[in-house]
């Protein structure tokens, strides 16, 4: 994304209102942000698409789970999973197994984990780019704002949830 764009994002967020910006759309921009950049990165090195560096990755630290966990847990559609999981066998990259007649486990494979071991790398280089000049203690304190906003965010779906649903 161009930095003229970024910067028209910026000034977006920060419109929205002049006293204090919102933190919603603060956090929206820096997501796709860093989704946009992850993506590229992974695919310059990697030749991965998004969500076939998300199934790596996700089975590569979680351990082994079934197509509807990974999809459910990370939010990838059923489809754009199932379509990219056969693709990542036929590389070599995963193992499907499955369970019964609809359940399908997922397991990378040994050349799978060379792959993981290589997002990892890219991972880990990204992260110390993103906090740069950002104090251990600062990132103490943002890690637990950001932990008291995820709380809010599902106790704020949760809510909706019951009221859409008539409970």
């Amino acid at each position: 994304m161009p930095a003229t764009r970024i910067n028209e994002l910026d000034e977006l967020v920060r419109s929205t209102s002049r006293s204090k910006p919102s933190i919603a759309l603060v956090i929206l921009l820096l997501a796709t942000l860093l989704k946009r950049s992850a993506n590229m990165a992974y695919n310059a090195e990697l030749g991965l698409s998004s969500v076939a560096w998300t199934i790596i990755a996700r089975l590569g630290a979680d351990g082994p789970m079934t197509q509807t966990e990974l999809a459910e847990r990370y939010l990838i559609d059923k489809g754009q999973l199932s379509r990219t999981a056969v693709e990542l066998t036929a590389k070599g990259l995963l193992l499907r197994e499955k369970r019964d007649w609809r359940t399908i486990e997922l397991r990378i494979s040994a050349k799978g984990r060379k792959v993981f071991s290589m997002i990892t790398r890219i991972r880990n280089s990204r992260h110390r780019a993103l906090v740069a000049g950002i104090t251990e203690s600062e990132l103490r304190t943002l890690y637990k704002a950001l932990d008291k906003l995820k709380s809010n965010a599902g106790a704020l779906l949760n809510q909706l949830s019951t009221e859409q649903s008539g409970e």
